[in-house]
């Protein structure tokens, strides 16, 4: 099934216990939940509130959600916080 928004270059895909649907967006540094039927999105990280830099693969546990960023690949050590990203709390869809 088509989803019925565009979207350019998931990287990272991880679903919830409800059915929701987490994809990390490289190309645009972002990362979407989607209802269950794909009738809704909702942003839950981008680059303006979150250190995201080439952000790929998801890996979700309980509430928790995680993405690892291509873009600190060369990140100094002072920057090593920033190559997984942790979010906890993020909006669903109804």
């Amino acid at each position: 099934m088509p989803l019925p928004y565009g979207f350019s270059a998931f990287d990272g895909i991880e679903l919830d216990a409800e059915g929701n649907i987490y994809v990390s967006e490289i190309l645009l540094k972002q990362i979407w939940v989607l209802s269950p039927d794909g009738s809704q999105r909702i942003p839950i990280a981008t680059k303006q509130n979150a250190p995201l830099g080439n952000n790929t693969s998801l890996v979700l546990r309980v509430d928790v959600l995680c993405t690892a960023n291509l873009g600190f690949t060369h990140a100094k050590p002072e920057e090593a916080d920033r190559t997984v990203v942790c979010m906890k709390g993020s909006p669903l869809p109804k």
